[in-house]
């Protein structure tokens, strides 16, 4: 997708203001990715409004779509894929011990439990789109550009955790701890959809794919905060603390519904968090944005000072 035209004029009206009149505006910058261009003989922005902010890495484009629309086709198709003929069942070395830690005794327990990482994985996953890109960027700092890239991004990211997780369910086969352990036949009916051989629902353990999105979308949230300064200072460190916790109890909860084993979680949680954090790096935020201001080619590259214009003629 290419950039909009709204965003290409704003930095060239940037580069040109600067360029003609020292007193035409005054930058400032947040020195966390928000820059705030304001006319010096304005009036200064409330006390209790919040700087609007700019985008000023790589924006979502063709290729993005590309990378994201391939990893949703390999996770959709690892996932109706049919169950391979080797079987992976059983625990290994400390996960017993895990096991017997953490694990709810009764059903209904065990149910409940995993109705709560349910709910923890909706709330994980959608917090960076809902609150980061939606409700802080675009309606508290008016920034729709940015809650765009955020949005996209997210969903972006997403899809890879999901195709690395659905090709490692699918191929290793590792039964779920329920089914190797007794569950199906004598608490759980054997014809019940999760204790039926054929289906992929038994052996789909490893690794944990609650896990490795809930930490995807808590990387996501600390990654945004700390490049974008959304909530400003501690609020986004509590931001991002906030979102590994909910994330480290979804995949504890895991274990108690007895869905996955310790080592199930633990990849998921490294996965996740892995590339939460470098995905967004390295096909945006590593990347400066591009700007074309007449026959030029100009990149806003950030700087200790918020963001420097340069550029070839």
């Amino acid at each position: 997708m290419k950039p909009a035209a709204t965003h290409a004029f704003a930095f060239a009206a940037l580069a040109a203001a600067l360029a003609v009149s020292p007193r035409a505006s005054a930058q400032h910058s947040s020195g966390t990715g928000a820059v705030v261009v304001s006319p010096a003989d304005s009036a200064p922005p409330a006390r209790d409004t919040p700087a609007p902010l700019a985008w000023r890495w790589k924006t979502f484009d063709m290729v993005d779509y590309g990378i994201t629309g391939a990893a949703m086709a390999v996770a959709l198709g690892t996932a109706i894929a049919p169950v391979p003929s080797w079987r992976w069942a059983g625990s290994l070395g400390i996960e017993d011990g895990a096991r017997t830690l953490l694990r709810v005794d009764s059903f209904d327990g065990r149910r409940t439990a995993g109705d709560v990482s349910d709910v923890l994985l909706a709330t994980t996953i959608t917090a960076p789109i809902l609150f980061d890109a939606l409700v802080t960027s675009w309606g508290r700092r008016g920034s729709g550009e940015v809650a765009k890239q955020l949005t996209l991004i997210d969903i972006q990211t997403y899809a890879i955790v999901g195709a690395v997780t659905s090709i490692s369910s699918s191929v290793s086969a590792r039964e779920r701890p329920y089914g190797a352990n007794g569950d199906c036949g004598s608490v759980l009916d054997p014809k019940h959809i999760d204790c039926q051989l054929e289906q992929r629902t038994r052996y789909r353990s490893f690794f944990s794919g609650h896990t490795s999105l809930a930490f995807a979308g808590a990387s996501l949230v600390c990654t945004h905060h700390a490049r974008l300064g959304l909530y400003g200072g501690s609020g986004d460190v509590a931001a991002c603390v906030a979102a590994m916790t909910a994330a480290g109890a979804t995949g504890a909860l895991r274990i108690a519904a007895d869905r996955h084993y310790l080592g199930d979680v633990f990849l998921g949680a490294v996965t996740g968090t892995a590339l939460g954090f470098a995905m967004p790096w390295l096909l945006h935020y590593r990347l400066p944005t591009q700007v074309k201001l007449g026959g030029a080619s100009m990149l806003v590259v950030p700087s200790t000072n918020g963001a420097a214009l340069t550029g070839s003629f």
